[in-house]
């Protein structure tokens, strides 16, 4: 009886979540990178929406959300995407909002969806600098990029090929406050282990101006996405902490941007539900597999977001594990 009203309880929660969400979406990811655009999400602020899909040849791995802010200073970037050629593209979009150059740049975290467009807006605006966590710093000097590089190429028969990894050098972390000209770039969170053991997120703002963040791949939208390499309670903690913050605009890192936290809102609770009702059924000796198949019914929302399908039985297991490993 207790299960049964658990589940009942935390699926009259998704659904009501479901019901409110639709009218917070500002833009949406295009369906093909030949659709892709900067889009305005507040006052001087954009985003060029990634394909928000698993990496393929037909997209190019140009999956990411990357952003765009226009202060007094000049043009601060928000993630660089995948490739040399998904970095021009960022660029070429630019131009068409503003001739400022770039300032700064400031890299979520190590995945080379993020980063590895890095090198072309170096070689176009050498002055200016590079903003990551610094265990994203040292990992790139280590040559983690080249590693990201193989993976995509795969994935996209090539497409990535003639990127040169460029590794950010300027080490920002919790309470960080950047200045440049009108605008503020805040760091609110930096994370050893949440989505990866390097992740930013950081909140633009400028006075009286709407307030924006960027949550990197800690909160994506619409998605579920890859864990491997993070902590979910960790990762539950941090969007519990910026849904606070009540921003007005939440970018993530794939997926639709939304006027208020309705999208992460959501997909904390994914997480939070994946790990209750994971923890209950651990408790109750089952395995990762049949915890699988005993909570699958409660998700059907999100079993249309993309990767849900791919995704959400290794995201039991990586709970599963977490929870086992928090036991000792």
């Amino acid at each position: 009886m207790k299960s049964f009203l658990l589940r009942a309880t935390l699926a009259l929660l998704l659904t009501f979540s479901a019901a409110i969400l639709f009218a917070e979406v500002l833009h949406t990811p295009p369906t093909s990178i030949a659709a892709m655009k900067a889009a305005m999400v507040a006052r001087n602020v954009y985003v060029f929406h990634g394909t928000a899909q698993a990496p393929t040849p037909l997209n190019q791995a140009q999956i990411a959300n990357l952003g765009i802010i226009i202060s007094s200073a000049g043009v601060i970037i928000v993630d660089s995407g995948t490739s040399r050629e998904h970095g021009k593209k960022l660029l070429d979009a630019i131009s068409k909002i503003t001739s400022q150059p770039v300032v700064a740049i400031f890299n979520t975290h190590i995945h080379g969806d993020h980063w590895l467009g890095n090198n072309i807006i170096h070689e176009r605006f050498p002055k200016a600098q590079f903003y990551a966590h610094k265990g994203m710093i040292k990992l790139a000097r280590a040559g983690v990029g080249d590693d990201w590089l193989g993976i995509l190429s795969q994935l996209t028969d090539g497409a990535v090929n003639g990127t040169i990894p460029f590794s950010p050098s300027v080490a920002v972390s919790d309470g960080d406050v950047i200045s440049f000209g009108d605008t503020t770039i805040k760091v609110v969170s930096s994370s050893d282990k949440a989505h990866t053991a390097t992740d930013l997120i950081i909140l633009a703002e400028r006075e009286l101006d709407e307030k924006v963040i960027f949550l990197g791949d800690i909160g994506v939208h619409h998605q579920v996405g890859r864990m491997d390499d993070g902590s979910f309670t960790r990762n539950i903690e941090i969007l519990d902490q910026v849904i606070a913050l009540d921003a007005t605009i939440y970018v993530p890192g794939h997926g639709p941007t939304s006027k208020g936290s309705s999208l992460t809102r959501q997909y904390r609770d994914y997480m939070k539900t994946l790990y209750a009702q994971t923890e209950y059924f651990y408790n109750a000796g089952l395995a990762d597999f049949e915890i699988k198949e005993k909570i699958l019914p409660l998700f059907k929302i999100e079993s249309s977001w993309e990767g849900f399908e791919t995704n959400f039985g290794k995201h039991v297991s990586l709970v599963y594990l977490e929870i086992e490993e928090n036991s000792f």
